[in-house]
C-alpha cells in the first residue's frame, strides 16, 4: 500500500512540474524597445513600441511607420517581421542573440546589427 501511495504522490509531483517546463519565457515581443545600430560612422536608432508603431532616426534621416511580428512564439531566436515605413512594406527576418540583447538582419548584401539600449 505504501508503494502505491508513494507512486501516486510521485506522479502528481512530476505531472505538476512538467506544466512549468511547457510555458514560454518571453511574454512580450523581444523587439519592443530602443535599438542602436553597430555602425561607427552614422548609426541609426530604431524604436519599436508595444502599440505597433515604429520610428527610425539617424543624423540625416528619420521615418515612422508600423511593425508586426509574423509569428507568435517570442522565444525563437529567428523571427519574421513586417515593417511598413512611409508607404513601403518589407518583410525582414531577424536573428536575435541568445539573450535577446542584439539582433542582425540582412537587406540585399548588407548585414545590420543592432543592440538594445
Amino acid at each position: 500500500m505504501k508503494k502505491i501511495l508513494l507512486l501516486l504522490i510521485g506522479l502528481t509531483i512530476i505531472s505538476c512540474g512538467s506544466d512549468d517546463a511547457d510555458e514560454l519565457g518571453n511574454a512580450t515581443d523581444p523587439i519592443i524597445g530602443t535599438w542602436l545600430e553597430d555602425d561607427d560612422t552614422d548609426p541609426s536608432t530604431l524604436v519599436f513600441n508595444s502599440d505597433g508603431s515604429y520610428a527610425e532616426s539617424a543624423d540625416d534621416f528619420s521615418a515612422t511607420g508600423t511593425w508586426e511580428n509574423n509569428g507568435n512564439n517570442f522565444d525563437l531566436l529567428n523571427q519574421s517581421y513586417t515593417v511598413e515605413v512611409e508607404g513601403d512594406t518589407i518583410t525582414v527576418s531577424v536573428l536575435y542573440s541568445g539573450d535577446f540583447s542584439s539582433y542582425t538582419f540582412s537587406n540585399d548584401s548588407d548585414v545590420y546589427t543592432y543592440r538594445k539600449q
